[in-house]
């Protein structure tokens, strides 16, 4: 049954990566679209968004990678649901929204990113699980 947990493990956290994973290459290769984007929420500032998305970019594929390979999961996914958390409650308003279908959307991308978060802080509480690099056996 170890070996079971170890393969569920992996999953899970090849599960998580996949969205951080597609996002940090939006990211790298859509630049300009992510500074349109974020502008929609009032940061206009080009040092200030820069700095947001080089930061999101790093968080998303360095976050991704240790999800992956297991090799410092549990910071990583608490680093990840604390940033995450601040990207829903930015990116996610759906309660400030008045159009009825533009609010559903975006409450089920908030409902998203909570089900996400709360898979990192699993990660973050429980470890990678038996098939991860750096693994000593506690997790």
């Amino acid at each position: 049954m170890k070996s079971m947990s170890g393969i569920l493990g992996l999953m899970g956290r090849l599960c998580l990566s996949f969205i951080f994973l597609t996002s940090a290459y939006s990211k790298m290769f859509g630049w300009s679209s992510n500074v349109q984007y974020i502008a929609t929420r009032h940061f206009t500032n080009p040092i200030l968004v820069s700095l947001m998305i080089g930061g999101a970019l790093v968080i998303e594929l360095g976050g991704a990678l240790c999800l992956i390979s297991g090799f410092q999961a549990r910071i990583a996914g608490l680093v990840m649901a604390i940033y995450l958390t601040t990207v829903t409650l930015i990116f996610h308003k759906y309660w400030v929204i008045a159009n009825e279908m533009s609010r559903a959307t975006m409450f089920m991308h908030f409902q998203k990113n909570l089900g996400i978060i709360g898979g990192l802080l699993m990660v973050a509480a429980l470890g990678p699980g038996a098939w991860a690099i750096g693994n000593d056996g506690r997790d």
